[in-house]
C-alpha cells in the first residue's frame, strides 16, 4: 500500500453556479430560473433564440403567470444543458450524441480529510473523497441511465461508496450519512464511436457550432 501526494484543486459547483449569474446580472444579464425551453427558434436555418415556459418555484422574478411562455431572442444561443443537450439540440434539428450517465454523491457528517483522497487504481466506482465545509463526499457511480429526468436511485450505490471508501479512511464506518444526490453526466460520444461502457467515453470538453 502506497500513498502519494500530487497538486490538486477542488470548486464549490453551487458557489460557481450562482457566482457567474450574479456577475452576468451585474453585467445587465437576464437570469430566468424555473424556466425550461419548450422550443428553439430556427429562422433560415439560423437559431435565433428559444421559447420559455414561465413556472413557480423559490426566487422566481414574478412578471409572467405560471404557465406562461415567452419567446427570447438573440444573436447567440448557447446549449449548455448539460444531460439535456440532446434533447435541446433535437428541438433545432440538431444531432446531439449525449449518452447520459448517473452518479451517486453521498455527504457524510464527518469531514476526516483536508484534501481530495483518490484511489489510485483503474477507474471504477467508489473511488473519491472530497471534503467540503463540515462533511466530506464520497463518489460516485456510473451507470447509463434513458432519461435525465426519470431514472432509479438506489440504496445499494451509497451503501457502495460507504463500504468501499471506508477501506480509505475507516471512520466512515461510524459517520452518519447527511444525504446522497444524483447527477447525470452529459456524455457526449462523437458519431460513429460506438463504446458500449460509459466510463471509456471522454470526459474532455467538445464545442460543437
Amino acid at each position: 500500500e502506497k500513498a502519494i501526494a500530487l497538486p490538486d484543486g477542488a470548486v464549490d459547483p453551487f458557489r460557481l453556479c450562482v457566482s457567474n449569474a450574479a456577475d452576468a446580472r451585474e453585467h445587465g444579464a437576464r437570469i430566468e430560473t424555473h424556466a425550461p425551453v419548450t422550443d428553439v427558434l430556427v429562422e433560415n436555418g439560423e437559431v435565433v433564440g428559444v421559447e420559455i415556459e414561465h413556472e413557480t418555484g423559490p426566487g422566481k422574478r414574478v412578471h409572467r403567470e405560471p404557465g406562461a411562455t415567452e419567446e427570447i431572442r438573440a444573436r447567440h444561443v448557447v446549449n449548455a444543458t448539460g444531460a439535456w443537450a440532446g434533447n435541446v439540440g433535437e428541438m433545432a434539428g440538431v444531432d446531439v450524441e449525449v449518452r447520459p450517465s448517473k452518479g451517486v454523491m453521498t455527504v457524510m457528517n464527518t469531514r476526516q480529510v483536508d484534501t481530495v483522497i483518490n484511489r489510485c487504481r483503474p477507474k471504477g466506482d467508489a473511488d473519491i473523497i472530497v471534503p467540503h465545509e463540515t462533511a466530506c463526499i464520497l463518489g460516485t457511480t456510473d451507470e447509463e441511465v434513458d432519461d435525465p429526468e426519470d431514472y432509479p436511485e438506489e440504496d445499494w450505490e451509497v451503501d457502495l461508496m460507504i463500504e468501499t471508501l471506508s477501506e480509505l479512511v475507516p471512520e466512515l464506518k461510524n459517520a452518519r450519512t447527511l444525504r446522497s444526490f444524483w447527477g447525470v453526466r452529459p456524455l457526449y460520444e462523437p458519431p460513429g464511436t460506438g463504446t458500449e461502457d460509459p466510463t471509456d467515453i471522454t470526459r474532455d470538453y467538445f464545442l460543437l457550432d
